[in-house]
């Protein structure tokens, strides 16, 4: 992904035409890094399930909890991928952002996550599912605000 660059002014549209990113790159990068995410979510729950077997048997839900952050993550990866082939005229400094958010919420929803599978309190679960579904509503919000915001309207002006 185009991240961190340099051009406060420029909109993603015109930084991935001068890097020419072709929108089947754009659609590959679309494809392949939620792709890539998942594998390394399933690759961490095979490793916990094979480690703690006996503990994930009595409570099976532990397995929910190593991958929770992975919707979080493709759903910010998706609103990254939905700005550059859809939204050219957002502002670099827009995904910038939300690339630090998602990478901010991957980290928050990682190290809340242990206490909950290494203790497992329901009660601890249940604030951590909560969470989980804060963090995924606030990024529904934020791409219908950004789709909002920064869509190409093509009216059709009456002759």
């Amino acid at each position: 992904m185009a991240v961190w660059r340099s051009s406060s002014s420029k909109t993603v549209g015109q930084v991935n035409t001068e890097a020419g990113l072709s929108r089947s790159n754009l659609w590959a990068e679309a494809v392949l890094w939620p792709l890539i995410f998942f594998v390394a979510a399933m690759v961490l729950a095979f490793v916990v399930y094979r480690v703690d077997t006996d503990q994930i048997a009595r409570e099976p839900w532990r397995l929910l909890v190593v991958v929770a952050w992975l919707p979080y993550v493709m759903l910010g990866l998706a609103i990254m991928s939905y700005m550059n082939l859809s939204l050219p005229l957002t502002p670099v400094a827009t995904q910038d952002a939300l690339f630090v958010a998602t990478l901010a919420g991957f980290l928050i929803l990682i190290t809340t996550s242990c206490p909950v599978l290494i203790y497992g309190h329901t009660h601890v679960l249940i604030a951590f599912g909560c969470t989980v579904g804060l963090a995924l509503a606030g990024l529904l919000a934020l791409w219908l605000w950004l789709h909002r915001t920064y869509r190409a309207v093509d009216y059709q002006l009456p002759t």
